[in-house]
């Protein structure tokens, strides 16, 4: 695998190859869903696109869908990695 910072989608692209979530899931996930200390991920929104609307939905497809998936330690530095950047990028660029 390429280091965390060779392209900006790669912890998607991790997080869709390494727990089995919908691409709907992934696309809504948010922060507060991971809990990298505890290197889990909370499976409780989705995003989907209707024509060129995105719609964000509570709740998942199936109620059995709605569910907390383990990280591995690889996966869960990526993230931290991805989340610092993401951090210095908002604060390189100011309030907008």
């Amino acid at each position: 695998m390429a280091p965390a910072s060779a392209g900006a989608l790669d912890p998607l692209e991790r997080l869709a190859s390494h727990t089995g979530a919908r691409r709907s899931e992934l696309l809504g996930l948010k922060w507060p869903q991971l809990d990298l200390a505890a290197a889990r991920l909370s499976i409780t929104a989705r995003r989907t696109r209707v024509g060129y609307q995105m719609i964000e939905r509570a709740g998942t497809k199936t109620a059995a869908g709605a569910r907390v998936i383990d990280l591995d330690p690889l996966t869960v530095e990526v993230l931290r990695t991805w989340r610092k950047a993401q951090a210095a990028v908002r604060q390189a660029w100011g309030v907008a």
